[in-house]
């Protein structure tokens, strides 16, 4: 799913205040010397959902938010800011009409070696093909 992949991207581009809170948005790895913090997701799963004449996609997203400071303050403030961003937002799909990108689960962790804050997020995303 390129397309929901690149409707991602550009709405992250068209959030200021959210790409101003990190130094990049990565699709399944960040860069080996990237700064913190920074925001890396994933395509967790897609599944088709055929009815009748109308053919639909429901797909999992998963971002992961880092932060290296002692506190979760930055973590949390960049959560609300992906939140901002994402919560209910319209995708432009190319192909698909965009039904709804909800908000499913989250936690905060701590890295196992206690190098970073990790925020996990999960949204569900249900678009329609045109």
């Amino acid at each position: 799913m390129i397309a929901v992949l690149k409707g991602i991207i550009d709405k992250f581009d068209g959030n200021a205040a959210l790409k101003a809170a990190v130094t990049g948005l990565y699709l399944n790895d960040a860069p080996q010397e990237i700064t913190f913090p920074y925001i890396v997701y994933f395509l967790i799963s897609t599944t088709p959902q055929d009815t009748f004449n109308t053919y639909s996609e429901d797909i999992t997203i998963q971002f992961s938010i880092f932060s290296n400071t002692r506190s979760t303050e930055e973590v949390n403030n960049i959560f609300e800011l992906l939140k901002t961003c994402y919560d209910y937002a319209t995708l432009a799909v190319t192909g698909y009409s965009h039904i709804e990108m909800r908000r499913q689960e989250s936690n905060l962790l701590r890295e196992p070696d206690d190098a970073a804050w990790h925020y996990q997020c999960d949204y569900r995303v249900l678009i329609q093909k045109n």
